[in-house]
């Protein structure tokens, strides 16, 4: 399985969720024990990032191979930085922005507020024969 294709597979379902995985599907190919295309990704970078900082303090290097290691370096650390940023706008997109650290105390469940304000709920946009289910598509 070539890594572009896991990268499409990966990237279609951050933006669509699970809405094209009847037309096609990679996950199964794509995953490995290190995790999916992007958690892949960052282990690789990491890990060449790792390599390039080694040879930086530990190897005799000519003043030419060390500006060529530090300009990976620098460029591993770019690459590294955008696929964390990939991962965490993909997992904020998938819980829709919420996080523990996001709510706040101004959130209630209907009836939950604590005053004797009721709120107002219009009934009639309630279709009884309508699939409100998270598989049935309101697109």
């Amino acid at each position: 399985m070539t890594e572009a294709v896991c990268f499409i597979d990966w990237a279609t379902k951050c933006k669509h969720g699970d809405k094209y995985v009847n037309d096609y599907d990679f996950g199964k190919e794509c995953k490995t024990n290190e995790g999916d295309w992007i958690e892949q990704e960052i282990t690789r970078l990491d890990d060449i990032l790792d390599k390039t900082e080694f040879h930086l303090q530990r190897s005799q290097l000519t003043p030419i191979q060390r500006k060529r290691y530090l300009r990976r370096r620098d460029n591993t650390r770019t690459f590294l930085t955008r696929s964390q940023d990939m991962q965490s706008e993909c997992s904020a997109k998938r819980t829709g922005g919420l996080s523990a650290q996001g709510l706040g105390d101004d959130i209630y469940v209907r009836g939950d507020r604590g005053d004797d304000e009721e709120e107002d709920y219009d009934d009639e946009d309630y279709d009884e024969d309508y699939d409100y289910s998270a598989s049935h598509s309101r697109d």
